[in-house]
């Protein structure tokens, strides 16, 4: 009995995720999907660097930036329900790895948003002795 009992909690639990996943899909597949949903914010991301482009979309996940031989940035967003949490990944063979992480409402400025970001960045590279490239 008690095993039925976890096993059904595990699968209502399961379900309960999977159902909501799917009504977020639905909903930003809607509004016209990740690239139009925050079209604003992925310009001015992409328009830092003239290598940068998307490596990877899914429905409530974009991943974009640049990849050269020895340094990448990564610019991850993922969509929940009112929100978008943006993840800056940097890697460097000579500087090392760096993240970063901020979630901000879906009705906020792209520019707030990018601003928002550019200064952390910058401050954070300040903090551990590089010099800003952005």
């Amino acid at each position: 009995m008690m095993w039925f009992v976890i096993i059904a909690i595990i699968i209502l639990g399961l379900s309960k995720f999977f159902w909501d996943k799917h009504r977020l899909e639905a909903s930003i597949r809607k509004r016209g999907g990740m690239r139009a949903i925050y079209s604003e914010i992925i310009k001015l991301l992409m328009e830092q660097h003239p290598k940068s482009k998307i490596f990877n979309e899914s429905s409530s996940y974009i991943c974009l930036g640049v990849a050269e031989q020895f340094a990448t940035t990564i610019f991850e967003l993922v969509a929940t329900f009112g929100s978008v949490t943006i993840v800056y990944k940097a890697k460097s063979k000579i500087f090392g790895e760096h993240r970063l992480e901020w979630t901000f409402n879906d009705g906020d400025d792209p520019e707030y948003i990018f601003y928002k970001m550019s200064t952390d960045i910058k401050s954070y590279i300040g903090n551990i002795g590089l010099t800003p490239k952005i």
